[in-house]
């Protein structure tokens, strides 16, 4: 999402039709309003996402390796997230 892109649009098309005669917010105000409405609406689709997964916490494929961060312990996790079926879940 890029909102300088957003922004400016938003200025520029409130900016013409201030220059119009047509009355309405500031074009900062508007562009401020815009970049608003984008970044709530990218936190509710992220929402919407998360509240679709009915997986309950003690349900999902988890395992633990000790020793974080050395070779044996990363040779274990990537062992342990093979063995994890994902296409059960």
């Amino acid at each position: 999402m890029d909102l300088e892109k957003i922004a400016s649009s938003t200025y520029d098309k409130t900016s013409r039709q201030r220059d119009a005669g047509k009355s309405g917010p500031s074009p900062e105000l508007a562009a401020q309003r815009a970049v608003q409405d984008a970044v709530m609406a990218e936190r509710h689709r992220g929402f919407d996402l998360k509240a679709k997964d009915n997986t309950m916490k003690y349900e999902r494929p988890k395992f633990v390796v000790v020793g974080e961060g050395t070779k044996s312990a990363n040779a274990a996790y990537q062992s342990g997230y093979a063995k994890i079926n994902w296409k059960d879940k």
